[in-house]
């Protein structure tokens, strides 16, 4: 269990020291050495709180965490390791720090969500899409819609169920970006309760 919990560790800081060399290469290609500057400031600042907030969903994978639940947060981050640019981590951790101060039963869901991906051999792409986008109570609301559907017994149900759900939320989130966060957490809602048995 340790091995694993070193090798997550290793994927967060992997990521953590991407986005710095991320940064300080967007930072080099700016001309104004002033704006540049404050840029940089900026960056590192927000680099520094990626790394201490991600620290924290390590302590309680560490202290807590059951070993689904440690594979799933592990199959996420290599995830953003392999596709950094088709998710955004930043959001991604937040909502998770707001789960795990919040409402931890349902990031405990949310990772054994992603365990199930891995151990299906599923591609998580669309789910950790869609998943990395979300916030506070749109979140709350998604990971309930799809914990019923990851129930169904039928595996080509599930799957069927589960891709028109996600590309449902994906349509309500690229409609209504300027939509207040309630609102649209009452669309993920509602958008799922035909698979709510």
């Amino acid at each position: 269990m340790a091995g694993k919990i070193n090798s997550i560790n290793n994927l967060v800081n992997n990521i953590v020291s991407r986005k710095t060399a991320e940064n300080r290469r967007i930072n080099e290609d700016k001309t104004d050495s002033e704006n540049g500057y404050k840029k940089k400031s900026g960056d590192a600042i927000e680099v520094s709180e990626l790394g201490q907030k991600l620290k924290k969903l390590l302590n309680y994978l560490e202290k807590e965490a059951s070993r689904k639940e440690r594979i799933g947060f592990h199959f996420i981050m290599e995830e953003f390791i392999n596709r950094p640019d088709s998710y955004d981590i930043i959001n991604f951790v937040d909502s998770q720090l707001y789960l795990l101060e919040n409402r931890l039963d349902y990031l405990v869901e949310a990772l054994n969500q992603a365990y199930n991906l891995k151990n299906e051999g599923l591609n998580p792409v669309l789910w950790l899409g869609i998943y990395s986008r979300l916030l506070q109570v749109e979140i709350v609301n998604f990971i309930y819609v799809t914990s019923w559907i990851f129930r169904y017994q039928d595996r080509n149900k599930r799957i069927k169920n589960l891709v028109a759900y996600l590309e449902e939320v994906r349509k309500i989130i690229d409609e209504n970006s300027f939509k207040p966060i309630k609102y649209r957490a009452k669309l993920i809602y509602e958008s799922g309760k035909e698979y709510i048995d």
